[in-house]
């Protein structure tokens, strides 16, 4: 076993990424070194291409806090990240598209408290589409963002699976996925005005942002 744990160390400090503080490939040594000591652990996003990363809703409060993401593009990159369930050099891997991103909360215990019948409203317009809705920590500029279990495959794993042509019926079925939304954002906020007079009034635009 720690041969093992040993030989995949080994391989691990092999691997290289760009990021969104470099254009060049970057090692998780080199990442961990430009680390704030308070970081919780290391960042990264999955997904088809540089661009598709670079402007996710998922990184925008990493962006603001200024804590670095790897991007990782290529269809082989998430069947590493399965296997990485250890931390390495003690950081832990934390994906910022599904639940466990953890960042400190900005969010007032009082919008906290009047959002969560929004929240409620959404959910039951929704109904089995999602898991539930909740308030996010993770946007800045975006209304709402889908997020996948921490467990679960990512969306952009679903996509890479569904695209392979021996895709069958025994692969495993989509995860239902959270929604989070911004609080600060002024479509919620004029979701909530709303709800407050009548909770069917927000049906048409909850399923925009879903759909969306």
């Amino acid at each position: 076993i720690s041969n093992d744990f040993d030989n995949r160390t080994r391989l691990t400090k092999l691997l290289r990424y760009k990021s969104s503080k470099s254009d060049d490939l970057t090692s998780l040594d080199e990442y961990i070194g430009r680390m704030s000591e308070d970081q919780k652990g290391i960042y990264y996003i999955t997904g088809s291409s540089l661009e598709s990363v670079k402007d996710s809703p998922f990184v925008e409060m990493l962006k603001k806090k200024d804590i670095e993401c790897l991007f990782m593009t290529e269809a082989i990159d998430e069947y590493v990240m399965q296997s990485l369930t250890l931390p390495y050099e003690g950081k832990k891997f934390i994906s910022a598209a599904k639940e466990g991103f953890e960042l400190d909360s900005n969010i007032d215990e009082a919008d906290v408290t009047k959002l969560e019948k929004l929240c409620k409203a959404m959910k039951n317009v929704l109904g089995d589409e999602v898991e539930k809705v909740v308030l996010s920590n993770r946007l800045v500029e975006s209304p709402c963002c889908l997020v996948t279990g921490q467990y679960a495959h990512s969306a952009n794993m679903q996509r890479i699976l569904s695209a392979q042509a021996l895709a069958n019926s025994s692969a495993r079925p989509p995860s239902k996925k959270t929604l989070e939304i911004n609080p600060s954002h002024e479509i919620i906020t004029l979701m909530y005005e709303k709800v407050e007079d009548d909770p069917n009034s927000i049906k048409d635009l909850t399923w925009l942002l879903y759909d969306v």
